[in-house]
């Protein structure tokens, strides 16, 4: 294969203004039909018969490295990895003396600070991610997805602002990959939290070191502002029991923002996701930008991780249905108990 049938660039619904509820069956069908036919012409196989598989990959991999992409990122957000863990030891130590005040139950008192932690992390990165996207940049990286492409070439310069929010939010991942595996309670989604883990940091690597940080700060917004709902519901749901007795408020306040967070998943983690950042990367990107090398990777990280959005909606919908429609209690709801027996087991071989 060594043509595609491509549509000009023109002719892309969404490359000169999306919307803010763009069409997602026409983001979706642009998406598919144009970056499937890229990715055959990029796919090694498709480079042409008369050079051998492993010469054309190394002929793309000397592309690659030719771009100098800045290793740093491996190394400075180790030190911020290190500084929030600190921090992390240090707040679980202040916010102790609250379960232990209220009296909450053994499970909830352990899991408390963690979600207070998360809270204020994920809190402070969007507004720093909304200050860039909406305010310094005016919504450009959101309404206009030609400006994630725009112009790019290997050394494009980046703000000191966006810099250091890659150093943290990389760094906070880091600290994430160490917290799921060594501090936290051990939860029934493990893997695949560890792998959504990987898949972000691969997908910070790739925008950071071949310059489409505008793309990627709209993937780390969409979905930073989600974890401060989900947080912010766990923290609040832990005051449900306290000194042995169950109380309505703590519990109903939960429950309507546990509601909110699935509608924000939706709007942002499947739809907005979809119709703005994978639509950017698929149907836009090689229209623009057609240079630029990581198109395979980067669209198969964005992919996997939208699935395993949607596999947590469907966690959140089993836990809404049990809910509200067949009436049982969180505890009752198979969807909710997060620890069987198994992360039971690594939990009592975590504490000692």
């Amino acid at each position: 294969l060594h043509t595609t049938n491509i549509m000009p660039a023109e002719s892309l619904t969404y490359l000169e203004h999306s919307p803010l509820f763009p069409n997602p069956l026409t983001c979706l069908r642009e998406a598919v039909s144009e970056g499937s036919g890229e990715f055959v012409r990029r796919m090694p196989l498709a480079w042409g018969d008369d050079l051998h598989l492993a010469t054309r990959l190394a002929e793309f991999w000397g592309s690659v490295v030719s771009l100098a992409p800045d290793w740093g990122i491996l190394l400075l957000p180790i030190l911020v990895c290190a500084a929030l863990t600190a921090m992390r030891v240090a707040l679980g130590d202040m916010l102790k003396h609250i379960p232990e005040l209220v009296k909450m139950d053994d499970e909830s008192a352990r899991k408390f600070p963690e979600s207070v932690w998360k809270t204020l992390c994920y809190t402070v990165l969007c507004l720093w991610e909304v200050h860039i996207i909406f305010v310094a940049g005016k919504g450009e990286y959101f309404f206009n997805l030609r400006s994630h492409w725009e112009g790019w070439h290997p050394g494009l310069p980046m703000e000191a602002s966006t810099y250091w929010l890659y150093m943290c939010e990389t760094g906070l991942y880091y600290h994430l990959a160490v917290s799921t595996m060594y501090i936290d309670p051990i939860r029934k989604d493990f893997y695949v939290m560890m792998t959504h883990h990987v898949v972000a940091w691969f997908l910070i690597f790739f925008s950071y070191s071949f310059h489409v940080y505008k793309l990627g700060m709209l993937v780390m917004f969409i979905h930073d502002v989600g974890d401060i709902f989900l947080e912010g519901t766990k923290t609040i749901f832990y005051f449900r029991i306290q000194n042995g007795k169950k109380h309505f408020w703590p519990e109903f306040i939960a429950n309507i923002t546990f509601v909110i967070f699935t509608i924000q998943h939706v709007l942002l983690r499947i739809y907005w996701f979809l119709t703005k950042c994978i639509y950017s990367a698929a149907a836009v990107s090689f229209h623009v930008a057609p240079d630029w090398p990581c198109f395979i990777a980067f669209n198969c990280f964005l992919t996997t991780l939208f699935l395993m959005q949607v596999y947590w909606l469907r966690l959140m919908l089993s836990l809404i249905l049990n809910k509200f429609v067949y009436g049982k209690s969180v505890e009752e709801s198979s969807v909710y108990k997060d620890v069987n027996k198994e992360t039971e087991a690594a939990n009592k071989r975590k504490e000692e």
